[in-house]
């Protein structure tokens, strides 16, 4: 799904991040392709550099603006800048560095989930004056254990390895909220310190297993872990692809865990459907989550419409929280994409008493 595309500021570059870039892999290019969840768009270019090293090297920028009618009429708008490198050692392994700055806190809806998975949980501003945030997301190492298992370590996005699925998992291309681009009811850490380990079992059937930081904080301490396992099958129904990704996992600090379930299937096309369920601990506000819906492929362009529903355990309130989203993908040239989106929820708060919310935005997406 990610197209090669030009990339004319490559070579001016090329002498000062060579150093950098020798260290490292691309979110933003897709540290692994079946995952559509990384956090940059569609533009990926190998850099040949001294020797056999390989350097795959990508940016983007997203630009989201978003208002919302319901208990509050507010408006909000963010953005996210990326910048990421892969260093490909061929047998030695593969290095990755993942750059990001930040800004917005976007909409406060009162729902579970918020509208845009890019707001960053409204941490990019100090004391109210929106000043941006600049970190080094991810920067990890892996490094093969034979021919079928490879071992990853270093700060590490979880999301980026579990939970995937082809058409409800990237936040700049196609659900903007955050219920259908990773499953509400996984207790994923953010960027951490972690080992995952991964292996392929047969041509169409993997494994990874990770332990990660069960926060954000890179201490370098594991004593309060993340646990998660996934299973991964692909296969073929009736001539058309899909997959299948079952989930355990656990964590440490409020003493969690749960199950999940990630599906997607192409039925035509043009067509690709999705499902995922959910299960966590009843001490959290809600304990089962569910999410269905579908793409349509219209040659650059796509759309998309989702439907999910958490299920309250009374602790918040004693309603069920549902939400629906409907985006359409335009691209405008190959480096600009502008999307549409409306979004609606239903008892937020889990509380039939306060007002639905009507959310409308755009999404800007430019590839470098």
């Amino acid at each position: 799904m990610r197209r090669e595309k030009r990339f004319l500021t490559a070579t001016p570059l090329l002498s000062g991040v060579s150093a950098l870039a020798l260290i490292a892999q691309p979110i933003l290019v897709a540290a692994h392709e079946n995952n559509p969840d990384q956090p940059v768009g569609n533009t990926a270019r190998v850099l040949e550099l001294a020797g056999e090293n390989k350097i795959t090297f990508g940016a983007g920028l997203t630009l989201v603006g978003q208002g919302m009618n319901g208990s509050s009429d507010d408006a909000g708008l963010t953005y996210s800048a990326d910048l990421a490198f892969t260093g490909n050692f061929g047998e030695r392994g593969t290095a990755f560095i993942y750059l990001n700055t930040a800004q917005g806190s976007g909409l406060l809806t009162g729902a579970a989930t918020g509208p845009n998975a890019d707001n960053e949980s409204g941490t990019l501003s100090v004391d109210g004056e929106g000043f941006s945030d600049t970190r080094i997301a991810e920067a990890w190492y892996e490094f093969p254990m034979g021919e079928k298992v490879a071992m990853r370590i270093g700060k590490i996005d979880p999301t980026g390895i579990y939970d995937g699925n082809e058409a409800a998992n990237d936040e700049t291309t196609q659900f903007l909220a955050d219920t259908f681009v990773n499953n509400p009811a996984i207790a994923f850490p953010g960027y951490v310190a972690g080992i995952n380990l991964t292996a392929a079992l047969t041509d169409n059937v993997s494994f990874n297993l990770g332990v990660f930081e069960s926060s954000s904080d890179f201490s370098g301490s594991l004593d309060s872990t993340f646990t998660i396992g996934e299973l991964a099958i692909s296969h073929e129904y009736a001539g058309r692809s899909g997959h299948a990704r079952l989930i355990a996992w656990s964590e440490d600090t409020t003493d969690n865990k749960g199950v999940a379930l990630s599906l997607d299937q192409n039925v035509s096309d043009k067509i690709t459907l999705f499902a995922r369920y959910g299960n966590q601990d009843a001490q959290q506000d809600f304990d089962h989550a569910y999410s269905i819906g579908g793409q349509l492929s219209l040659g650059d362009n796509s759309a998309g419409l989702g439907y999910s529903i958490l299920s309250s355990t009374g602790l918040a309130g004693p309603d069920d929280e549902s939400q629906i989203e409907l985006y359409y993908n335009h691209a405008v040239n190959d480096n600009v994409h502008l999307t549409l989106d409306l979004q609606s929820v239903n008892n937020p708060g889990f509380n039939g008493t306060n007002d639905d919310v009507f959310i409308y935005g755009t999404r800007v997406q430019i590839d470098f």
